[in-house]
């Protein structure tokens, strides 16, 4: 007899989508005057809300870069944030690393194309893994020659389940670490727990 196999998902409510939507406004301060600049995963989890339903909520102007098009052109991504002149971007640490790597020897051909990131407030990396400190302070580092402000640079948990888990507000003056516990994150959960703690996992 052959054996079938069935996929179960569950969509979220009406109500339940309106509130993340009102959540996220509130947190990043998202107004119809805004631009957001978003390059990362499309597909699912925080990424696939800010894609997909938040412009809509909110009425503000979301350029979306699909991060494959960054592997094509390396400064898309920041020559859009100068042009537009944009305060508030998400990425991931795949979209940083790849900016990093290969521009690396280019800030003088980025300054001469007037490439300018002093415009940029808040830059959220949005990742389901331990903060890549090392990454993140190479990055600002590197763009700080552009006008990069390194105090804008800060990582949000953006779970494929629960996309709200952990957002930093977009009025937040510096970045906070938080300690939640790794067993209850795999089963979805959130639990704080003292730094130090076993299976205590970082946030920032």
């Amino acid at each position: 007899m052959e054996r079938l196999t069935f996929s179960f998902f569950f969509l979220p409510s009406t109500r339940s989508l309106s509130s993340l939507c009102a959540s996220l406004k509130l947190a990043c301060e998202l107004y119809p005057s805004r631009h957001v600049a978003l390059c990362l995963d499309p597909y699912c989890g925080l990424g696939f809300s800010m894609w997909t339903l938040i412009s809509v909520y909110s009425g503000h102007h979301s350029i979306l870069i699909a991060p494959y098009e960054v592997e094509a052109n390396p400064s898309l991504w920041l020559s859009t944030l100068s042009q537009y002149r944009v305060r508030d971007t998400f990425c991931s640490y795949g979209v940083i690393e790849l900016c990093t790597k290969a521009l690396s020897n280019s800030i003088q051909a980025l300054k001469q194309r007037n490439i300018n990131l002093g415009c940029v407030r808040t830059c959220v990396v949005v990742a389901e893994e331990r903060p890549r400190v090392q990454l993140t302070q190479q990055f600002c580092k590197l763009f700080q020659a552009l006008g990069l402000n390194t105090r804008c640079v800060s990582t949000s948990f953006g779970c494929r389940v629960n996309p709200a888990i952990c957002v930093q507000g977009a009025s937040s003056a510096e970045s906070a670490q938080v300690y939640v516990d790794l067993r209850a994150l795999r089963n979805n959960r959130v639990a704080l727990v003292e730094r130090g703690a076993p299976n205590s996992l970082c946030l920032v």
